[in-house]
Formats: structure tokens, C-alpha cells, sequence
């Protein structure tokens, strides 16, 4: 802990810095937790009863705040955009929701995608790059998390799965330990082991010894052989797991959620639950009875670009991308095939889980004074432009989807599209706006439920962290119709160097949805480039104009 803690950025913006925005309402935030002590333990159990609530700026009647989360899930991975999908119970709340159909993420990769629409800010502007980058210590968050807003103004707060905030330690690449945090949970369920870099006081964790050890060992031995990350080519093959997946994390995850929101409720609690799940994250390892949902010769081969030399590419930079592409080549039409349905089933069991929520909130008379998002932090190639996983600013990775449903969206728009270019740093606007709250003038996204006068949709790449040296970074800029994406080639430091020999891609997103034919240089496009130039320029500089923030500035007017 500093010495001086009134001198830090983020009291800064919890006092005086966001008095114009009404934080200050907010009451003081507190600080990383020490590792919980047996004379802690008490207070942490203290803390975390529903009765036990601080000073609130919501009451009993505040709207219930539910927001759902995938990994990896593509925009058009439901079926109220693939009938080819079955997803019934995201359906259904599309149908009692809007649908935002353009909605993109602000980093295609896991880390830098959930700091961002967990805080509301850019990855640039939070200094989370990419996967090999994280806040270890949560004192040096810029800015605090949307549970931190909510826990303080009076939610009974609850964490159910993947929020990515830390990574293990590496010292020679200049990655420290971890200082223990809640990040502004009440409750917390982590569906890992125990012992590793998420240090969340309070926590339960699915590998614990009272838990499943059994299960979650036999899940980090399928791991290590499906590859880095699950990500490797037998990751993608999969296979096929025995059961309805009940006894997957999934399940338990949604077990706990269930329980501590009936808690909440019973408590007379005004609650945020956020439960976000591993799925459909390769390894695809499917539960048969969602896997028989799809027939094998249902699926659709996904097809290959003309010619993949041909194709203009951003990501090609990245290492390890040509034995991806090579290992995607490999698979006959069958095993790709494969992928698919397994991809599709474990689509299905998130689906089947979230439902179970639904389903207990309808039971218990609490949806009409719930709202519900749901979205995932960034897409999947899946064979598009010959290539599995994430790490582009194409659609199949870039594109996510989104649903905004429950008591803060009119009669009237339940059941449509909204086609506005839409952004996951405008889910906290949203939730606070839900919750009657007021919204930080500081934070860039804008609240979903409202007007908007928004150009076009940001995201940016800054390489993988797979690299010795940070990449060069990557910026896309999205309208309903067109994308621009401007990138450097290489490392960032020989990026620096010869500022003027960025690329260019342009891509007619109404004509041409698979983005095989790049019009960057086509002279008939010359003002669409231009014009989403000047609209990307614009947006970079008022998001660098106002973070990093100094403890000098004061607030936004």
C-alpha cells in the first residue's frame, strides 16, 4: 500500500476527480485485501451476508442486474441469427429484448476484452494489451470495476466464473506476484483450482478439496493435451464427454449463482449477478446429449477463401499463425465439420445453463425486475480465412453478440434489432443507467438503451503477447456497412521507427460480409477510406486525450 494514499490516481478519481460526475456519491473504495486470516475470515463471512449491506444508493426495489457471459462465441453462434444453432433460452430473451446486431468487442483475445467491459474503458486506456498482460495488483486499476460501483452503491454483488483479471507470475518478463483482490464481488466462484494466481479473498474455487478435485484434474489433463490454451488442433478436434455435462463447471458455476441470488433475494437485496462460463472456449469437449442435438451431415462445411496467399491480412504478423493455418488445412471436410458441431453443442450447454437462471427467475417472480445482458468477450474464426481461434479484427473474431432484455427496455422495443454500431465498453453505462445510477462523464461508452450519435465501433490489437517484443498495434474502425483496419507490420520499436509504413484494409461489409476482397487501394472507395480515416483519427484522439489521467486533472465538464 502506498504510504500516502491520498496521493494515488485512483483516490484522486474517487474524490475530487469524478465529483462532476456524481461518484462522489460513491462511498470510498477499499483497498486489495490481504490474504484472508482466521480473525479475517470472520469479517469476510460478515460481509458477505446479503443483510449485511453498506450505506445504499439503491434500495429494495432497484432492478436486479443479470449479465451473462460466454468465451469465444461468435456473433452469429445463436439461434436467433443461425438457425443452424440451437439456443432456445438466449432466444427467448432476444424475444423479450433488443438485439444489438453490431456489436463488436474492443480486443479480440480474453484478457484486454473483459478488462475493458468490466471498467468501461479502452484496453489502451487501462494499459491491458493483450494476453500476456494484467493489473496483478488492483490498486493500480485506473479506474474501478463495474462490481466496485455496484457493490458500493448498495448491490449484493456476485462472481460466478472467468473475469481473467491476473496471470501467473513471470518475473524475467517483468510480470509480478499477485496481490490479492474481491474486484467488488460479495460472493465469489471460480471454476479452477485453488492455489494458482486468482487470489480473490473469500472465494470458492470448483477444485477445491470439498468440491470436485477428481473432475477438475481430469479437465487440466485434457487440457494439456489440446495445447496452449486449449487452442492446439486436438483442442479443436475435441470430444465427445459422456452425460448432459452436470457435472461439467458450467453446472456448478450455475448451481452457486442460483443459491446466492435466492440468498439475495430472501435478504430483500437489490443483486448483480455476473456469471460468465469457459464455453464455448476450445477445447471443445461436449456433453453428449448437446452434441446429439446436431447431425453430422446437418453441419455445413465452412468453406475456404479462393485463394490464401491472396488475401490481404493483419494477422499474418502474429507467431505461430502459419502452422494454424497449415494444422487448419490439414483437416479433411468431415473433422472440420466435427469442430463445428462440438462448437455448436457447447453453444447449446451455455445456452442450457443460462436458461436454468431464467427459468429459477421466473419461478420466483423476480424477472420483470430484472435486467438481463448477455454478450461474450470476443468471436471465433472457426475456419474463416483458414484459421481457428481469435486474434483478428475480422468478423467471425471481432463481432460478438448482444442482448439487452428485462425491465429497463421499453414494451415497444422488445423483440427488434438494433443495427447502431454498438461497443461491450457500453455495457456499464448501460447497467449503472439500469440501476438508477449516475454514469461517469470520464467513461467512453455510451448508455445502449439510449440515443446515440455514435459514428462507427472501435476495437484495437496490440499482437497476442505470444511474441518476445509487443506487436505493432492494430486499429479497427466499424460502420453498419464498412470496415477500416490500419495496421504496422512487426514489433512495435521498428513500428516507431517508420511511422508512415502502415497498411491498409477496406472491407464493404454489405457486399462482401467474408471480408475476402480488400478495397483499401481501390480508387472507387477513396472517400469511404477516407472518410472512416479521419472518423478513426478523431476517435483515437479524444480517447488518448482523456486517459491515462493524471492526479492533476480534474474532473470532465
Amino acid at each position: 500500500m502506498p504510504a500516502n494514499p491520498a496521493a494515488t490516481r485512483r483516490h484522486f478519481l474517487k474524490t475530487a476527480g469524478l465529483a462532476a460526475a456524481g461518484a462522489s456519491l460513491l462511498p470510498r473504495l477499499s483497498a486489495a485485501a490481504p490474504a484472508a486470516s482466521a480473525s479475517s475470515a470472520a469479517s469476510l463471512a460478515a460481509a458477505a451476508s446479503p443483510s449485511a449491506a453498506p450505506t445504499p444508493l439503491v434500495s429494495s426495489g432497484s432492478p436486479n442486474l443479470l449479465f451473462l457471459v460466454t468465451d469465444q462465441q461468435s456473433w452469429d453462434a445463436l439461434g436467433v441469427t443461425n438457425p443452424a444453432l440451437k439456443t432456445p433460452h438466449l432466444d427467448r430473451l432476444a424475444a423479450r429484448g433488443i438485439l444489438f446486431d453490431q456489436a463488436i468487442c474492443q480486443c479480440p483475445m480474453c484478457i484486454p476484452s473483459r478488462y475493458s467491459f468490466c471498467t468501461g474503458l479502452y484496453p489502451s486506456q487501462i494499459g491491458v494489451l493483450n494476453n500476456a498482460q494484467a493489473i496483478q495488483d488492483s490498486r493500480q486499476m485506473p479506474i474501478p470495476t463495474l462490481f466496485e460501483r455496484l457493490r458500493d452503491a448498495g448491490y449484493y454483488t456476485i462472481g460466478a466464473g472467468k473475469t481473467h483479471w491476473t496471470i501467473a507470475p513471470r518475473p524475467e518478463r517483468g510480470v509480478p506476484d499477485v496481490v490479492p483482490s474481491t474486484f467488488g464481488f460479495t460472493e465469489r466462484y471460480i471454476a479452477r483450482m485453488p492455489g494458482g494466481h486468482d487470489r480473490e479473498p473469500g472465494a470458492v474455487f470448483f477444485g477445491d478439496a470439498d468440491q470436485q478435485p477428481e473432475r477438475m484434474a481430469a479437465i487440466r489433463a485434457w487440457n494439456r493435451e489440446a495445447g496452449h490454451g486449449g487452442e492446439g488442433v486436438k483442442g479443436y478436434l475435441g470430444r465427445t464427454l459422456p452425460g448432459d455435462g452436470s457435472d461439467l463447471r458450467e453446472a456448478w458455476l450455475t448451481d452457486r449463482t442460483i443459491a446466492a441470488i435466492e440468498r439475495a433475494h430472501a435478504a430483500k437485496r437489490p443483486w448483480h449477478a455476473y456469471l460468465s462460463f469457459d464455453a464455448p472456449h476450445a477445447p471443445l469437449y461436449a456433453p453428449e446429449t448437446f452434441e446429439a442435438l446436431y447431425d453430422l451431415d446437418d453441419i455445413p462445411d465452412p468453406g475456404l477463401p479462393p485463394d490464401r496467399y491472396a488475401l490481404t491480412d493483419h494477422f499474418t504478423n502474429l507467431a505461430h499463425t502459419e502452422d494454424a493455418v497449415q494444422a487448419w488445412l490439414a483437416l479433411s471436410p468431415r473433422e472440420r465439420r466435427v469442430t463445428l458441431r462440438r462448437y455448436y453443442a457447447l453453444c447449446s450447454y451455455a445456452d442450457a445453463q443460462f436458461g436454468r437462471v431464467l427459468d429459477y427467475l421466473e419461478r420466483s417472480g423476480q424477472t420483470e425486475n430484472t435486467v438481463i445482458v448477455f454478450t461474450s468477450d470476443h468471436g471465433d474464426s472457426m475456419g474463416d480465412r483458414y484459421r481457428f481461434s481469435k486474434y483478428s479484427l475480422y468478423e467471425a473474431s471481432l463481432r460478438v453478440p448482444l442482448i439487452v432484455a428485462g425491465l429497463a427496455v421499453p414494451a415497444a422495443a422488445r423483440g427488434t434489432r438494433d443495427s447502431r454500431p454498438a461497443e461491450l465498453i457500453d455495457l456499464v453505462p448501460t447497467f449503472l443507467a439500469a440501476a438508477g445510477l449516475p454514469v461517469p462523464l470520464e467513461l467512453p461508452g455510451e448508455n445502449l438503451l439510449a440515443p446515440s450519435t455514435r459514428a462507427g465501433a472501435f476495437s484495437e490489437m496490440h499482437g497476442n503477447g505470444s511474441d518476445e517484443l509487443q506487436r505493432a498495434p492494430a486499429y479497427a474502425w466499424r460502420t453498419q456497412d464498412w470496415k477500416l483496419v490500419l495496421y504496422f507490420d512487426g514489433d512495435f520499436p521498428t513500428a516507431r521507427r517508420a511511422p508512415a509504413a502502415f497498411k491498409g484494409e477496406l472491407y464493404d461489409l454489405a457486399a462482401d460480409p467474408r471480408e475476402w476482397v480488400n478495397r483499401y487501394d481501390d480508387p472507387a472507395a477513396r472517400d469511404i477510406r477516407e472518410r472512416l480515416t479521419r472518423e478513426l483519427l478523431m476517435h483515437l484522439a479524444l480517447a488518448n486525450a482523456a486517459w491515462p489521467r493524471r492526479d492533476s486533472v480534474g474532473a470532465l465538464a
